[in-house]
């Protein structure tokens, strides 16, 4: 979304929960209390409650005729790779 565009102005949920936070290059990666907020099926929100901050994520609209999904075992490791980050 542009930052000229009309926001959502309500919700349909709303979540406690952490977001992960790093320096540049993905340096000293935290977890940081937060909300997740669905607007709806095309749009949700996270606001970072340390940082005072929000931030608002929208679909993607483009089809990405050359983007590939990752194999399922890729996928996986990629996330245990991912978790080893803040722990």
């Amino acid at each position: 979304m542009a930052r000229n565009e009309v926001y959502p102005r309500t919700c349909r949920k709303c979540f406690y929960g952490t977001g992960l936070i790093a320096g540049h290059g993905f340096t000293s990666p935290e977890r940081t209390p937060g909300l997740f907020v669905l607007f709806d099926e095309d749009r949700f929100g996270f606001i970072w409650l340390e940082l005072k901050s929000f931030s608002l994520y929208s679909r993607l609209t483009d089809h990405l005729a050359h983007a590939h999904a990752p194999n399922m075992e890729r996928f996986e490791a990629m996330l245990q790779n991912m978790q080893s980050w803040t722990s």
